[in-house]
């Protein structure tokens, strides 16, 4: 949920909006580093109970840096991207995801592979047997903190 969550808020980020989400007014992270009760709630709950702690362990996800420092190098090049996944090379999970990643838009259900495999479960209850049908690990670019995803993507799943 850490890293969908990071994904999330660099949204944004990755759209040119603004260089950090915290300037981005309508970022759930904008309204806890705004002191927005309910959004620092959230983010406790992936992170732990102090605010200090919480927030220093979201910007390290969503800028591979604590909360002390700001982010200034832009996102990854496709050109530079692409070289490292031919080279099945792995880059930094912020970095990663800087970029647009279709497994958190076209993956059906994300999640840890107990998740998936529950959802995958009520699928099949629900409307019958796909037994080739499986959850799938996700490209190993970088750590994706134990996630995977029911669909495999056939397209490259960054772009």
């Amino acid at each position: 949920m850490r890293t969908v969550a990071c994904y999330i808020d660099l949204n944004p980020v990755r759209a040119g909006l603004v260089k950090d989400p915290k300037d981005y007014r309508f970022c759930g992270y904008a309204e806890a580093v705004a002191g927005h009760a309910g959004a620092r709630a959230g983010l406790c709950r992936l992170h732990g109970p102090d605010w200090d702690q919480v927030h220093a362990a979201h910007r390290l996800g969503l800028f591979g840096t604590g909360a002390a420092r700001r982010f200034a190098g832009g996102t990854i090049t496709a050109a530079s991207f692409g070289k490292v996944l031919r080279a099945h090379g792995q880059l930094p999970l912020a970095t990663v995801l800087r970029c647009r990643v279709r497994y958190f838009t076209d993956a059906a259900v994300l999640g840890s592979q107990a998740f998936v495999a529950t959802q995958l479960a009520a699928y099949r209850r629900r409307y019958g047997v796909r037994s080739h049908t499986a959850p799938r690990a996700l490209l190993p670019i970088t750590d994706w903190g134990g996630l995977t995803a029911l669909r495999g993507l056939r397209q490259n799943p960054f772009g």
